[in-house]
């Protein structure tokens, strides 16, 4: 990360530093040490412009919501799934990769907080965004996440019946 930021490989700084924190929060670290690297990417700018673009955007938000999640505070992760939504809707942003996370993070939240049929909508939004990208219908992983979000909400809407084939 040093070195991309000193050579100013603003790609390889942002994806690395989110990455940092991924891993940092795959490992069960304290809050403060994943969101470090999150504020520093945040924090860089470049002739006073932030170098964070909208599809870093989604995946600090995603990191921040796995965060309130893991930490119990569904509803901060739903709102911040909300209005990382409409963010992007009013940039008018539609890049599949990054509007799937935000759709499969918006499904997390909204099946924590207990609105399934929200949960559901935004795990359907995932698929149709993943299925015609996906490698296979029945080997990718981002397929197999929106299904599996799609039947946690189908169950919890009483569907169990509709959500078992899936």
């Amino acid at each position: 990360i040093a070195r991309a930021e000193k050579e100013n490989n603003l790609d390889y700084f942002s994806y690395a530093s989110a990455e940092l924190a991924q891993t940092r929060l795959q490992m069960g670290a304290p809050r403060a040490e994943v969101e470090t690297p999150l504020d520093y990417l945040e924090a860089k700018r470049i002739d006073g412009k932030s170098v964070v673009t909208l599809s870093i955007r989604v995946l600090i938000e995603q990191i921040r919501a796995d965060l309130d999640l893991r930490d119990g505070d569904a509803a901060s992760a739903d709102r911040r799934a909300t209005q990382l939504l409409q963010e992007l809707a009013a940039a008018k942003f539609d890049a599949p990769r990054y509007m799937d996370i935000a759709h499969l993070v918006a499904s997390k939240a909204a099946l924590a907080v207990g609105d399934a049929p929200r949960a559901t909508a935004h795990a359907r939004a995932a698929l149709q965004i993943v299925e015609p990208i996906a490698r296979g219908i029945d080997t990718s992983a981002d397929v197999g996440e929106a299904l599996l979000l799609l039947s946690k909400g189908m169950i919890a809407q009483g569907r169990k019946a509709e959500a078992l084939p899936l």
